[in-house]
C-alpha cells in the first residue's frame, strides 16, 4: 500500500486520520487560496444529498428557497451593534470596486441576516405581508486562523433559514420546529444521536434573544455543534424597521429566526462512523449504497452474454428494490477493488464473478461490519434492502453506545477535572447560570467548553454549581468541542 493511501489508525493519531479518509475517499483536498477546501466529485456527492433530502424537508415546512448577494455593505452590518462586534474579527472585505475606493467596504458575507433583513423592511407594510418563509443554499465566508477540511475553513457552504412573525409566539414555534427538523435529519438520516439544547449567553449568537443548537459526540469524545435554530426576538427588525401596521396608526416590530446547517455536517458524518479501512457512510445518506465489483478474467469468466444478461438481472434487482448503484467492471484484481470502494465508504458491495453466475447467486459484503452473505439471484433486491436497513440502524446503535459509555454525572469541579483527565468526554453538571460564571468554565480543564442546557434535563440532578456552590439554575453538559 503507497503512503498515498495508507490511512493513519484513529488510535495513533485521530487528527491525522480524519485527514488521511478525507484524502482516501475523495471528499476534498487542499486549493490555492488559503484556508479554502476544493469539494471533489465524492464529497460534491455527499452534500448534494443533505441538499436534496434536508432540502426537500425544508420545502415541506413551508419554506421557499432564495438567492441573496453574497457581498454585503458594512453599513448594513452596523445597523445591529452587537451583530457586527460579534462577527468583525471575522470579515473579509472587499474595499477597492472599477478602480476606485469605496465609500462603504463590502463585506464577503458572514451569515445574511443584514442584507435580508434590509429588503424585509422593504416587503412587509401589512400583516397580510407576513410570515415570511425563506431559505437559501449558499456559500459563507469566516476567517479561521486555524483550518480543518469540512469543520473550519474559511470558505464553506451551508443553509440558512430565515423567517419573520407577527408574534413572538409564532417566532419561538417556528425556531423549536426548526431545530426538531435538524434533530431528525441528523439522527434519522444521519445516524448521530443528537443532544438539541439551549445556548449559553456566552455561546448565544450575535444578535440573538436565545439560541438553540444540535449537539453531537463524535468518536474521539470531542463534541462538535452540528445545528443551530435562533430566536431573534426584534431586536433586528428594530434595527432595520421591518414593521407592520396595526391600524390606527400604529405599527408592531416583526419576531425573527434564524437557522442553519452547513458542510460541517460531513465533517460529523467522517468522524462519527468512519474506520481505519476509511469512510463509513449511513446507507440512507450514502450518494451510492451499492457497488457490483465485476470480475473480469478472460480465463475463467463466463461466456460474455450470458454474464452480461446476469448482471442486468442484479442491477434490476437493485432498482426495483430503490437502491442506488454503480458497477465497477474494470480490469483490476477483486482485492483493489474492495479495498478502493472500501474507503469510498460504499455501504454494501455485490460480487459477480463466473462462481456468482454459475451458481446463480450472489455475495454481498456490508461496509461496516465486513460480513459476507450469500444470496440467490431472485432474492437480491430484498436481502440488499435488509441488510441495508441493519446497517443504518447499527452505525445509531453503536454512536448510542458510545454516547451513554461517555458521558458523566459529576457535582463538583474537582470531580470533572478529573472526569476529563480519565478520558469522560460530555460531563453534565450544575450551573448557576450566569455569564460571569460562564468565563471561569476554563477551569474545568483545558480546552472545555459549556456546550449547552440540554431541553431534556438528566434524571440524575446536580443541585449546585460546579463552579460557584451556589443553587444550580441548569444542568449543563462540559465538554472539549471542534
Amino acid at each position: 500500500m503507497s503512503e498515498q493511501t495508507r490511512i493513519t489508525p484513529r488510535s495513533k493519531d485521530y487528527p491525522r486520520w480524519y485527514l488521511d479518509v478525507i484524502a482516501a475517499a475523495r471528499l476534498a483536498s487542499y486549493s490555492d487560496v488559503p484556508g479554502c477546501m476544493i469539494i471533489e466529485p465524492n464529497g460534491c456527492a455527499l452534500w448534494d444529498r443533505v441538499t436534496e433530502l434536508f432540502g426537500a424537508r425544508i420545502k415541506a415546512t413551508g419554506h421557499a428557497n432564495v438567492r441573496y448577494p453574497a457581498l454585503i455593505p458594512l453599513s448594513l452590518l452596523q445597523r445591529e451593534t452587537e451583530h457586527v462586534e460579534g462577527f468583525a474579527p471575522e470579515f473579509a472585505m472587499v474595499e477597492r470596486l472599477f478602480g476606485q475606493k469605496l465609500e462603504d467596504p463590502l463585506v464577503l458575507r458572514p451569515t445574511s441576516e443584514t442584507i435580508m433583513y434590509a429588503d424585509f423592511a422593504k416587503k412587509v407594510q401589512s400583516r397580510q405581508d407576513l410570515p415570511i418563509m425563506i431559505n437559501q443554499w449558499c456559500n459563507v465566508w469566516r476567517t479561521e486562523k486555524r483550518t480543518l477540511p469540512f469543520l473550519r475553513t474559511f470558505e464553506f457552504f451551508w443553509q440558512e433559514g430565515h423567517t419573520a412573525h407577527a408574534t413572538e409566539a409564532e417566532a419561538r414555534h417556528e425556531v423549536m420546529a426548526m431545530l426538531e427538523e435538524y434533530r431528525r435529519f441528523i439522527e434519522g438520516t444521519l445516524a448521530i444521536p443528537c443532544i438539541p439544547g439551549q445556548k449559553t449567553p456566552g455561546e448565544r449568537f450575535a444578535g440573538a434573544v436565545d439560541t438553540y443548537s444540535i449537539e453531537t459526540m463524535m468518536q474521539n469524545g470531542k463534541g462538535l455543534q452540528s445545528a443551530t435554530s435562533h430566536y431573534l426576538g426584534q431586536n433586528f427588525a428594530k434595527a432595520f424597521g421591518v414593521k407592520y401596521s396595526c391600524g390606527s396608526g400604529e405599527f408592531e416590530y416583526v419576531y425573527q429566526t434564524s437557522w442553519g446547517m452547513s458542510t460541517r455536517i460531513i465533517g460529523a458524518l467522517i468522524m462519527s462512523h468512519s474506520d481505519d479501512k476509511g469512510l463509513v457512510l449511513p446507507p440512507r445518506i450514502a450518494p451510492v449504497q451499492a457497488v457490483i465489483l465485476l470480475i473480469v478474467d478472460s480465463k475463467t469468466s463466463a461466456d460474455g452474454e450470458l454474464r452480461d444478461g446476469f448482471l442486468t438481472a442484479v442491477r434490476r434487482q437493485l432498482d426495483h428494490a430503490g437502491i442506488s448503484h454503480v458497477t465497477d467492471a474494470t480490469d483490476r484484481k477483486l482485492g483493489l477493488k474492495q479495498y478502493d470502494w472500501e474507503k469510498q465508504g460504499v455501504p454494501l458491495r455485490i460480487v459477480v464473478g463466473a462462481s456468482e453466475i454459475d451458481k446463480g447467486e450472489i455475495t454481498m459484503i456490508r461496509r461496516d461490519a465486513s460480513l459476507k452473505t450469500i444470496v440467490p439471484l431472485g432474492g437480491l433486491g430484498a436481502a440488499a434492502k435488509l441488510l441495508l436497513g441493519s446497517m443504518q440502524s447499527d452505525l445509531l446503535a453503536a454512536a448510542q453506545k458510545r454516547l451513554r459509555q461517555n458521558s458523566r454525572v459529576c457535582t463538583s469541579l474537582e470531580e470533572i477535572r478529573s472526569a476529563f483527565k480519565a478520558g469522560n468526554s460530555f460531563v453534565y453538571t450544575g450551573w448557576a447560570g450566569t455569564k460571569e460564571d460562564e468565563a471561569g468554565v476554563k477551569e474545568a480543564g483545558d480546552g472545555v467548553t459549556l456546550r449547552c442546557i440540554p431541553l431534556e434535563q438528566p434524571e440524575q440532578r446536580v443541585a449546585t454549581c460546579f463552579l460557584t456552590g451556589r443553587p444550580a439554575e441548569h444542568q449543563v453538559i462540559l465538554a472539549k468541542a471542534y
